[in-house]
């Protein structure tokens, strides 16, 4: 059995912490989060353990905002307006609209991040107040994503006792993310 096409690190370290960041945002951590979303229930998928937790189905919302403001606006100039509160206060969505959102969001992502340049990395941020640097945006992207990624799937863990076993090695060697040279 073969694995994946293994992708050549480029030389440049701003172009391989690029493609670190790109394979986990857009083929690692959406195969975890597809992964949780499945292995629960309606019920689960909204689920909060108090009124002050986020529910996996919000997580992934948030997450669709997240990635298109700071990556398709903030880095790819979409004109994407986000409603952060919304993420966090809309009711429900169906499973299906819920995940079509979030790939809608990757797949934005993953073509701007595609596209990206060394000299674009190195260039100021659209929101420098939060970070200086393009490169530094990817990396804060990356850092949220893996951030919410983890509660998703420690939710599922727990609702659901044996699912998502060996998913973090699973989906980041189906993502090409091990074995890079």
């Amino acid at each position: 059995m073969t694995g994946p096409a293994v992708p050549q690190v480029p030389v440049d370290p701003a172009l391989a912490a690029l493609e670190h960041c790109r394979l986990r945002i857009a083929r690692a951590f959406p195969r975890q989060i597809h992964a949780a979303v499945e292995s629960l229930d309606d019920a689960q998928l909204w689920w909060r353990p108090n009124a002050h937790a986020n529910s996996v189905g919000t997580l992934v919302r948030h997450l669709s905002g997240n990635v298109r403001t700071l990556v398709g606006r903030g880095i790819g100039g979409s004109a994407y307006v986000r409603d952060r509160d919304g993420e966090f206060a809309g009711p429900p969505l169906p499973r299906a609209e819920l995940l079509a959102e979030f790939d809608a969001a990757i797949a934005e992502a993953d073509a701007v991040l595609s596209s990206l340049s060394s000299e674009r990395l190195a260039q100021p941020s659209s929101d420098p107040t939060f970070y200086p640097t393009v490169l530094e945006d990817v990396l804060n992207v990356t850092i949220h994503m893996s951030t919410h990624v983890g509660q998703m799937v420690w939710v599922a863990k727990m609702l659901r006792e044996g699912a998502l076993d060996d998913v973090w090695r699973r989906t980041h060697q189906e993502a090409g993310v091990y074995g890079r040279r």
